[in-house]
């Protein structure tokens, strides 16, 4: 597993959803989710801990999404972050 080092987040975004006609909810791949759950935490990170809900920007600035085992995952600066 990855580990973020100093104020990094590891989180794992949701599936971004949208909505048929009908009324159901499809994952929309051409949209990456702006909200997911905390995986890991650097050693300085102290507003937020493994397992909770945060949202982001889309267009976070210091950020990266990395692809490990056909999972994608995005690493955030914790001062980039909300919790819900």
């Amino acid at each position: 597993m990855l580990t973020p080092n100093k104020k990094n987040i590891l989180v794992d975004p949701t599936d971004a959803l949208k909505k048929t006609k009908a009324g159901h909810f499809l994952p929309d791949k051409e949209k990456r989710a702006n909200e997911g759950t905390v995986i890991a935490v650097g050693e300085e990170v102290t507003f937020v801990k493994p397992g909770d809900y945060v949202y982001f920007s889309e267009f976070i600035i210091n950020g990266r999404e990395l692809k490990q085992e056909d999972k994608l995952y995005v690493v955030i600066k914790e001062d980039e972050i909300l919790v819900k």
